[in-house]
């Protein structure tokens, strides 16, 4: 699309189109020039070039439940998405993301095509406070999910590519080096996380010092989780007092310390349950989650369901 003869011709995917009355519909954010100049068209003005279709269409069958995650103007060419996998007798879910509640568009006609929509904003405004990350990955841990369609930031779908890919992740407990590949996998998906949450973490043009620290601290967990970790031990790793250490993690991610030490033992312990044939004690020792009445415990708050419960619902699925 181009707005005046010198104008810059822009990429904009077809939100909806109306074949009777001969329109299309597009949703275009002002962050540029071209794209500036175009949202300052009044009814009646005259766009210079519309050229299209062009790219390759998405495919569209009965899958079964699919995802579809869409981030600020991504949401407009998820739409179409949407009603498509619909129409071909998916059960969709929409995850629809923004940094606050102003940037969420589309939520009205999502949930016409939509048997569930999920809101996620990066403060909090407006549905649940998290990232789009999140959203999909709660979908994914209470239900099988045969499908994920994403559409917003190059990062943003990274990170989702990457997260479906864990739960996808076929390792067999009796392959050579079973432990320290999964181990791998876990810290490269909490580090790419902790990456796409930056913008989130520092100030407009300032470096935050902190994201050194907070990195050294995650890899020192990732390495021992399955040890008894103590403050000053993670402090010390990232040369911390304990209360820096309980500073970092709170400007960074949010949470305290030993919370992200449980959370991520809780995200190694799914793996080997859904993967593995190890008994629920040993996964719990393994893990550093201590007795499997605990374990059972903490498990059922982080998962809505207990290990054995868990272990059979994805192990089953992969039948």
């Amino acid at each position: 699309m181009r707005v005046g003869e010198k104008g810059e011709r822009i990429p904009l995917t077809i939100a909806a189109a109306d074949v009777k009355a001969g329109t299309i519909t597009l949703v275009v954010q002002a962050v540029g020039k071209s794209s500036s100049k175009l949202c300052a068209l009044n009814p009646g003005d005259y766009i210079t070039d519309v050229v299209g279709p062009l790219g390759r269409a998405t495919h569209i069958e009965k899958f079964g439940t699919v995802v579809c995650c869409g981030g600020g103007v991504g949401c407009a060419p998820l739409l179409p998405i949407v009603a498509a996998m619909k129409e071909a007798g998916n059960r969709v879910i929409t995850v629809l993301a923004a940094r606050t509640k102003e940037l969420i568009i589309l939520e009205k006609q999502m949930r016409e095509y939509s048997d569930e929509v999920i809101i996620m904003t990066d403060d909090g405004s407006y549905g649940n406070k998290g990232l789009v990350t999140q959203g999909v990955e709660a979908v994914i841990n209470r239900e099988k999910v045969d499908l994920c369609v994403t559409i917003g930031p190059a990062v943003m779908m990274k990170f989702v590519s990457l997260l479906t890919r864990k739960y996808s992740f076929r390792l067999s407990s009796d392959e050579f080096g079973y432990e320290i590949k999964l181990r791998e996998t876990l810290t490269e998906i909490w580090l790419m996380l902790f990456e796409l949450s930056r913008p989130m973490r520092e100030k407009k043009g300032e470096h935050n010092k902190s994201n050194d620290k907070i990195k050294l601290m995650m890899i020192y967990i990732h390495e021992h989780y399955s040890e008894k970790i103590s403050i000053p031990e993670l402090a010390a790793a990232a040369y911390l007092s304990e209360r820096e250490c309980y500073r970092v993690f709170h400007d960074c991610l949010h949470m305290t310390p030993v919370e992200y030490i449980k959370a991520y033992r809780l995200q190694a312990a799914c793996q080997m349950l859904a993967k593995g044939q190890e008994a629920v004690t040993v996964i719990s020792r393994e893990c550093g989650l201590g007795s499997s009445s605990y374990f059972g415990k903490v498990f059922r708050e982080y998962t809505h369901c207990s290990p054995t419960e868990y272990r059979r619902k994805w192990q089953n699925s992969d039948r």
